[in-house]
């Protein structure tokens, strides 16, 4: 049983009886893992309550591994986390999200060799299939598909993170994934 942190309580219950969509991707900020670790201090406490909410479900979802992997990370706990980013790695991959997780491993473990590849590998990305693309500038594209829906979205996905852990290389995680580190693009593909 984990020792109490002062102001990281939660009510346990009824988090661990959501379902996972709103156990992860609440629609208010406060609810969910995300509520626990938006508080000071708490991060642990939300990765843990992510490790036991997947155990207590049978999840094997990507994004629940992934998210306690990157609260680990955020706390220096790198061997662990790098455990569960590969668990997080998917069989078919459209978006470039192995090469974004790749990507952040190289970052973690101080491979920044293998970072740069991870980069490369997520510039090569394409776009959807059935989606006709127009490039945007700055990072983003507009999407339109075969049944006239369009999207304006970054492409690829997660490539302004990337490029905060290239231009924040050897900072810890925490300061290389927030958004001063991503302030701009990086030019050339090999960064």
């Amino acid at each position: 049983m984990q020792t109490p942190v002062p102001g990281c309580d939660y009510d346990r219950a009824a988090i661990m009886q959501l379902g996972e969509r709103d156990f992860d991707q609440p629609t208010s900020p406060g609810d969910g893992w995300r509520g626990v670790a938006a508080r000071e201090g708490c991060g642990l406490i939300a990765a843990d309550l992510i490790r036991d909410y997947r155990q207590a479900h049978g999840s094997r979802s990507s994004l629940l591994y992934w998210h306690e992997a990157q609260l680990r990370a955020m706390a220096n706990q790198v061997p662990e986390s790098v455990a569960l980013m590969r668990q997080s790695l998917l069989d078919s991959d459209p978006s470039g999200w192995n090469a974004y997780v790749e990507a952040t491993i190289a970052f973690l473990l101080g491979d920044q060799r293998a970072l740069i590849e991870a980069r490369v590998r997520l510039l090569e990305t394409p776009p959807p299939r059935g989606a006709n693309v127009r490039s945007l500038g700055n990072g983003y594209v507009e999407l339109s598909t075969a049944t006239g829906a369009v999207s304006r979205r970054r492409w690829p996905p997660n490539l302004d993170i990337v490029d905060g852990l290239i231009r924040c290389f050897g900072k810890s995680y925490g300061e290389a994934y927030s958004s001063s580190c991503r302030a701009k693009p990086i030019d050339s593909p090999a960064g």
